[in-house]
């Protein structure tokens, strides 16, 4: 997430990034907090990912599709970056 908010800015000193990041970080802690307090079978559930975890047929399939998809674009990016010597 860093990397994405303060690569475009090309600089760590850009204010308005850190106070996104402070806001967005606390506030997910405290929702994370609530549902642990509130609903811990909630974050449980949230926690187990992949078509394993899917119960519907629909979503086994796009759980598997998403995985397939996400594996093969991380090879390709590392084939491209070893092609181009980085």
């Amino acid at each position: 997430m860093a990397l994405m908010l303060f690569a475009p800015a090309w600089t760590l000193h850009f204010w308005k990034t850190w106070a996104f990041w402070l806001l967005f970080s606390a506030l997910s802690a405290v929702v994370t907090l609530y549902f642990l307090k509130h609903d811990p079978s909630l974050v449980e559930s949230r926690l187990k990912v992949g078509p394993t975890a899917a119960h519907e047929k629909s979503q086994k399939i796009i759980q598997t599709l998403t995985a397939t998809r996400f594996r093969r674009d991380s090879h390709e990016a590392s084939l491209a970056g070893s092609l181009t010597g980085n």
